[in-house]
């Protein structure tokens, strides 16, 4: 007799799949990634508004992020259609991250130099899948 297969959801494979030292480097990266971010949209934010701020100093990091995601985290070499993938995971992130942030800035009431932390926090585990996704489906192991 054959045994019945079990639908597993989406979700439950992908986390089955993950690699703990993988998800600590992303952390450790992001943070640094993070921190960098929220320092250049404090500088930004004294001549701009925060919502120009927050796009100028989140362009500024898709580069960087994705050559040490690609080498660091995910161990893969970065070629130009994993960084186009990266990058319109990014630009999707970041429209997620923006609406995000003016709720939280106009609708919450957090002030505009705190309220990019908890955006960032929000972002987190839907960043580690799709980074992932996009650096390793077009990337070479390294």
């Amino acid at each position: 007799m054959r045994q019945q297969e079990r639908h597993v959801p989406f979700w439950r494979s992908c986390i089955a799949r993950l690699d703990l030292i993988q998800i600590g480097r992303f952390v450790l990266v992001g943070a640094g990634r993070t921190a960098f971010s929220f320092g250049l949209y404090l500088l930004l934010l004294r001549i701009a508004p925060y919502w120009l701020a927050f796009t100028a100093s989140f362009l500024i990091t898709i580069t960087a992020s994705a050559v040490v995601n690609s080498r660091y985290v995910f161990l893969v070499g970065l070629n130009p259609r994993s960084y186009l993938v990266y990058v319109v995971i990014y630009l999707l992130n970041y429209l997620v991250s923006l609406a995000l942030l003016v709720l939280a800035i106009d609708f919450v009431g957090l002030p505009k130099y705190l309220a990019p932390l908890p955006v960032a926090v929000c972002m987190l585990p839907i960043n580690f899948l799709l980074e992932r996704y996009a650096l390793q489906s077009g990337g070479r192991r390294s």
